[in-house]
C-alpha cells in the first residue's frame, strides 16, 4: 500500500487473492478505526519519517 500497490497488484506480489487482501486492509481500517487508504498510508509514512500521525483509538 505504500508503495501505491493496487489491491490486485498487491495480491499479485504476495500470492494472494485479491479478496483475501481486501479482507485484510478492512481488518486494519477497522483496527485503526480509520475509513481511507490514504489515512493509512499517511500513518506508514509518519511512522518513519518521524512526523506524528494521530489516529483515533478504536473502540472495544
Amino acid at each position: 500500500m505504500a508503495k501505491g500497490l493496487t489491491n490486485k497488484e498487491s495480491a499479485i506480489n504476495l500470492s494472494l487473492s485479491e479478496k483475501t487482501v481486501k479482507n485484510d486492509l478492512a481488518n486494519i481500517y477497522s483496527k485503526l478505526n480509520i475509513g481511507r487508504r490514504s489515512q493509512i498510508a499517511a500513518f506508514y509514512a509518519g511512522s518513519f519519517k518521524g512526523s506524528e500521525v494521530r489516529l483515533p483509538m478504536a473502540t472495544r
